[in-house]
């Protein structure tokens, strides 16, 4: 798996969680220590990326470690779009209120920008959201259906080439007995591989 793929496929988790912040603690939203925020998922992600880079080794191997985390992707993926769907429907219902019950004492100007901020943002990342889990959908599908013809092909290698060698070792004895019956027989004096042995001189 590529790691500039995975990484970016990892930062859209890391956008779902951002905004699902945004919108629980509008309150507290302000104060929130973005830096620290993207430090931490930033190693997260590089680390996740950086081992499936390393286990992966070659770009037609692939590890237990790489199918769970696409895998995991995947039902992730899932997830998060439904999220931002109800993401949008939920503060599209807060700015709405906030409209109707305007008052100072409701909210103040950086909790109304908040609730407007994450309805917009979640209505541009909707389609991105459905692009990202259709993506992963495809590459998991592709990546169980490269590992199961991959252990097919290696099942089926070695019987084909115990076969194919039995089948050499029938038609030697084949041969070396007709080679026999020709000898016995017919005192056929062949110069081949085969070649029957006798004891009489020739007069």
């Amino acid at each position: 798996m590529v790691f500039n793929a995975l990484f970016r496929h990892l930062l859209g988790h890391v956008m779902i969680i951002e905004r699902f912040l945004a919108t629980i603690s509008t309150n507290s939203y302000e104060n929130f220590s973005k830096i620290r925020f993207t430090l931490t998922w930033f190693i997260i992600t590089f680390t996740i990326a950086f081992v499936n880079t390393v286990t992966n080794g070659q770009s037609r191997t692939f590890t237990t470690f790489n199918l769970i985390t696409q895998t995991m992707s995947t039902v992730i993926s899932l997830f998060e779009y439904l999220l931002i769907i109800v993401i949008r429907n939920y503060n599209r219902r807060r700015y709405i209120n906030q409209i109707e019950k305007a008052s100072p004492k409701n909210y103040h100007i950086g909790q109304r920008y908040l609730v407007s901020d994450n309805m917009k943002t979640a209505k541009q990342l909707s389609p991105t959201f459905l692009c990202l889990f259709l993506t992963n959908l495809g590459a998991n599908i592709l990546f169980i259906a490269t590992s199961f013809n991959r252990i097919n092909d290696n099942t089926i290698a070695p019987s084909i080439t115990e076969t194919t060698a039995n089948d050499y070792s029938q038609e030697d004895i084949s041969f070396e007995s007709k080679s026999n019956w020709r000898c016995g027989a017919n005192k056929y004096h062949g110069n081949g591989p085969y070649r029957c042995k006798s004891n009489k001189r020739r007069r």
